[in-house]
C-alpha cells in the first residue's frame, strides 16, 4: 500500500513537472541556436566582400540562410571558372563552396554554400 501510495505521488509530480521540463528544454534549445547565430558574422560582411572579388561579369542573384544555418548565394556568371578562381584567391571566401551550376539562356546560375549544420 506504501509504495502504491508512493508510486501515485511520483506520477503526480511528474504529470507536474513535466511541462515545465518541456519548456525548458524548448528555452534551452532556442538560446543554443541564437548564441549559435549570434557567434557567427552576418551575412553582410561576407556578401561585401563576395561583391568586391566577384569577376566584372558576375552578379549575386539571391542569398538566403538556411534553416540549418548555412548561407546560400546564386551567382549569375557567363565564365564559372573566373569565378571560381575568384573566389579562391579571396582567403575570406574560402568557406564557400561550390555546390551546383545551372546553364540557362548563355549565363551560369552557381549556387555557392557556406556552413550549416
Amino acid at each position: 500500500m506504501l509504495a502504491k501510495r508512493a508510486e501515485d505521488e511520483a506520477a503526480q509530480l511528474h504529470a507536474r513537472t513535466a511541462p515545465l521540463l518541456a519548456a525548458q528544454h524548448a528555452r534551452s534549445d532556442a538560446r543554443r541556436i541564437l548564441s549559435a547565430a549570434l557567434a557567427r558574422p552576418g551575412p553582410a560582411q561576407l556578401l561585401d566582400q563576395l561583391a568586391a572579388a566577384l569577376p566584372a561579369d558576375s552578379s549575386v542573384t539571391r542569398a538566403e540562410r538556411l534553416a540549418d544555418g548555412a548561407l546560400e548565394i546564386e551567382v549569375t556568371t557567363s565564365d564559372p571558372d573566373a569565378l571560381r578562381a575568384a573566389l579562391r584567391r579571396s582567403p575570406p571566401l574560402a568557406g564557400l563552396r561550390d555546390v551546383r551550376q545551372q546553364e540557362g539562356e548563355g549565363r551560369t546560375l552557381v549556387l555557392l554554400r557556406q556552413g550549416g549544420a
